[in-house]
């Protein structure tokens, strides 16, 4: 049996860190009680008391303040979704606050709440996945770079007089490997500083939503990257759909507030040619398949879906897939970037050990030979 007193210990706690996982661990401490008809507010208030709930003591003290404002909107009467629109809004995606309003207006709340839950938890943790392996990296490339930056600003020109008095004309190959290397890394330094400026760029954006998003849409736009800005905004829009549907909505009605609503620029194109498919008289199923947004496998699950009369279910169904294909793509990704990355440093560092190296012991030998 679930008791209120017992709930803020079980109710769905992971290992949060940062704003975006802890308010996914606020809200799924919610949805549980919630689901069973408790009373949600002694579950606030006792997580705003939790000492685990954040790493850091200032955003601890934050989140601390938020819970027990919505706390105390909940306990003077004030819907949920007005309370969190005013104490947890800015961390929400544009459509999650709509349908959650309209679920709770129409007594669906502790269905939906839980859906929009799984399409708020996702896409982001993917993404800060790619940063984690990406970041290293990164690191490792500058501070490689600037070791042979000194290299080829102070110690290699030092050897180069010492050789042309030792050797003077002499242009054997590893000689002319080297003066190639050496022209290549002094093309490659003016780009150095961007390494450091790029990495404190990204955590600058992660504070400003509107700019991380926009780059976001910029980094993962090239061809590279492939299907990744398509699965991110299917993702939205199919878990849009999903929660506008499971809020009461008709499928003309979910569309246009789903449209309304996502983010994504390439998502909100598709949802604009699914709408007009639907108010053109099309079957919701053909329409979403002549967006683009469909593949093979998600046609299936839609049509599936509609023969069951279950359109909310082939939504989410799709938001899921979409989301472990993004898992699944970003992994890829980031297996091949950092090898990448560590192959082109030990290149650069190994180009001029050789040059240097074989010149000496070229000269070594002539001198030894002559």
């Amino acid at each position: 049996m679930l008791l209120p007193n017992t709930m803020p210990q079980t109710g769905g706690r992971w290992d949060p860190r940062g704003t975006h996982a802890t308010l996914c661990s606020v809200l799924t401490r919610i949805a549980i009680p919630m689901e069973y008809g408790l009373p949600i507010v002694d579950v606030i208030r006792a997580m705003a008391t939790d000492p685990d709930l954040t790493r850091s003591a200032v955003q601890q003290a934050r989140w601390r303040e938020r819970l027990m404002l919505l706390a105390g909107d909940l306990e003077e009467g004030r819907s949920f979704a007005y309370a969190l629109e005013r104490h947890l809004g800015q961390f929400l995606p544009p459509y999650f606050l709509p349908a959650l309003s309209e679920a709770e207006a129409k007594g669906q709340l502790a269905t939906v709440l839980p859906l929009l839950i799984r399409s708020l938890s996702g896409a982001p943790t993917a993404m800060r996945t790619l940063q984690g392996a990406l970041t290293y990296p990164l690191i490792q490339l500058f501070m490689i770079g600037s070791v042979l930056s000194g290299l080829i600003l102070f110690i290699v020109p030092k050897f180069l007089v010492l050789l042309h008095e030792m050797a003077p004309g002499y242009q054997g190959s590893h000689m002319v490997w080297l003066l190639h290397t050496i022209a290549l890394v002094k093309a490659l330094l003016p780009f150095l500083p961007l390494l450091p400026a790029l990495l404190l760029l990204g955590f600058v954006l992660r504070f400003v939503p509107s700019a991380r998003q926009a780059i976001q849409d910029l980094f993962f736009g090239v061809p590279l990257f492939g299907r990744i800005p398509a699965r991110t905004g299917l993702i939205e829009a199919a878990s849009a759909m999903s929660a506008f549907l499971a809020a009461g909505m008709n499928m003309l009605e979910a569309a246009r507030c789903a449209k309304s609503k996502v983010q994504r620029r390439w998502a909100r194109q598709k949802l604009d040619r699914f709408l007009a498919d639907l108010e053109a008289g099309k079957a919701w199923q053909q329409a979403w398949n002549t967006t683009g947004f469909s593949t093979p496998l998600t046609s299936w699950i839609l049509e599936n879906a509609a023969a069951r009369e279950q359109p909310r279910e082939g939504f989410q169904t799709v938001a899921d897939w979409a989301l472990e294909d993004l898992n699944r793509r970003l992994g890829s990704l980031a297996t091949f970037l950092e090898p990448v990355f560590l192959i082109a440093n030990g290149l650069l560092v190994g180009s001029v050990v050789y040059g240097v190296a074989g010149t000496l012991f070229d000269i070594l030998y002539a001198t030894l030979t002559f």
